[in-house]
């Protein structure tokens, strides 16, 4: 057990990669104790605990912004959350450990469980990527542009590579693993340069301002405020418009919790300054079709409110949905946040188009799974678009966690990166991952720039995830040569 330690102070190394603190030149030795003490462990039993314990600190602090949520709720329902969440994500930490123990614990395949691991940690109904190693390096200028090739996982697996073979260079201490570290510090940091400064090719600019409202969600959930809150978006629009028409307005997500597609006198003023200042006007809102109710954009045009509304498709758990809530409702857990619960829209779902550029909408944690907006690219969008609102989430790193995958999603899909939230962060991010244009968190701001319509394409958009299935298949390649092996042994 001495060694457990080493795999919490690991974690703890990794989280200091992150916001807030945002160290992430960390993250390239951060994993040297976890895997100094991985090497002095035997059993498989030993290794589940070891990864696991990782994952349960890693991911309690990556995920401790939920706490806010208590303002909403109850302590005690917030914290059995946090608790129970995290021990369900830290689970796939023990996953990857169960890969690396049946694959023969061979450091060189540790890196391809590690990112089958984050993957699979993405994919599932309550999973998320929020932690993925790739993340940290949305600020690093020497290597995010690896993202255009391998996506976030990519990243990832330099990042773990880079940590095993310092590590040999300190165990080993030979010159050969010293030259072999440089040259691929070399090569990593020269073709990141070289994809920063190629050219994209680019047609058409479009003019576009995001108004962030900056409305506190207790006084969003407050239906004496919410006349307030839209004349504070119409009056910013105005403005907006006033200093240069003929553009793209965008508000953030679910501008009132109110239908405000019902609200006649609402629809009036909004339509009033498209038509006036010949300007698309993007909104968020709940909807209600049915007995069902859905977390929409909607977009009004100087013709009228469009007939395209774009429903979300991936919600966020605890938040717009409670899975598992026999469970917490067994510990004592009572309702986590207000509101209704809302349906998920379904998955065929189109882009939008305004003056003939293709915008990919998402809503609020779409942006975190990075096959959501290759979807959108497939579907031809040259701009990805996500309407935000972390208010919920108070002053927190959840907002800049959030900002950070928008960034690799602009790197991912070569293509510029619309952020609008409520509160905060909200950017122009280009297809480089720059952030052109960003606001301050809990401040009302508009921000205004040219984004350039992108029909070219990222490698990842042809391969995606391909580093993690070829991983995948190294694992099962080296399960039956070790199962062969053994059989041969036995004759």
């Amino acid at each position: 057990m001495k060694y457990y330690w080493l795999s919490l102070l690991s974690a703890l190394l990794v989280y200091t990669s992150f916001p807030p603190i945002n160290l992430w030149g960390i993250i390239f030795f951060a994993f040297l104790p976890f895997l100094f003490g991985l090497q002095k462990l035997k059993s498989l039993c030993s290794h589940l605990l070891y990864f696991m314990l990782f994952g349960l600190l890693y991911m309690g602090l990556m995920h401790i912004w939920l706490l806010e949520l208590q303002d909403y709720s109850t302590v005690f329902s917030i914290v059995v959350l946090v608790i129970v969440y995290s021990l369900f994500l830290a689970i796939y930490y023990a996953l990857i450990g169960f890969l690396y123990f049946i694959s023969g614990k061979s450091l060189w395949i540790l890196p391809f469980c590690w990112i089958v691991g984050e993957w699979l940690r993405s994919q599932t109904i309550i999973g998320n990527s929020t932690g993925t190693l790739g993340y940290s390096q949305a600020y690093n200028p020497t290597l995010l542009q690896w993202a255009s090739i391998g996506g976030v996982f990519g990243i990832s697996i330099i990042i773990f590579s880079l940590n095993i073979m310092l590590f040999k260079i300190f165990r080993q201490q030979k010159i050969n693993d010293i030259i072999r570290y440089i040259l691929i510090i070399i090569i990593l940091l020269g073709t990141n340069q070289f994809l920063l400064k190629k050219p994209i090719n680019t047609t058409e600019t479009q003019l576009v301002s995001i108004i962030q409202g900056n409305h506190p969600q207790q006084i969003k959930l407050n239906k004496q405020y919410w006349n307030n809150i839209t004349q504070t978006y119409l009056s910013l629009t105005k403005y907006a418009l006033q200093n240069s028409p003929n553009q793209i307005i965008i508000w953030p997500e679910t501008i009132t919790p109110a239908l405000n597609l019902y609200n006649k006198n609402l629809l009036n003023q909004i339509n009033d300054l498209s038509t006036k200042y010949n300007s698309t006007i993007i909104f968020g809102t709940p909807t209600k079709l049915n007995k069902n109710y859905f977390n929409s954009l909607c977009v009004m045009t100087p013709s009228g409110l469009s007939s395209y509304i774009y429903h979300k498709k991936r919600l966020m758990p605890f938040g717009e949905y409670w899975p598992g809530k026999s469970l917490f409702q067994w510990f004592g857990a009572g309702q986590l946040i207000p509101g209704n619960e809302y349906s998920p829209g379904t998955s065929n779902q189109q882009p939008l188009i305004v003056n003939d550029l293709i915008l990919g909408p998402g809503i609020c944690l779409e942006s975190i799974y990075p096959w959501f907006y290759r979807s959108m690219k497939h579907q031809n969008s040259h701009v990805m678009l996500l309407l935000a609102n972390n208010a919920w989430f108070n002053d927190s790193s959840g907002a800049e966690k959030h900002f950070q995958m928008g960034i690799l999603r602009a790197v991912e899909m070569k293509s510029y990166f619309l952020q609008a939230s409520n509160t905060g962060i909200s950017a122009i991010i280009s297809s480089k991952g720059v952030p052109l244009q960003q606001t301050k968190l809990n401040q009302q701001a508009i921000i205004t720039d040219n984004i350039y319509k992108i029909t070219s394409k990222s490698i990842y958009y042809y391969i995606g995830d391909f580093i993690v299935y070829f991983g995948l298949f190294i694992i099962i390649l080296r399960l039956l040569f070790s199962l062969f092996k053994g059989l041969y042994l036995r004759k």
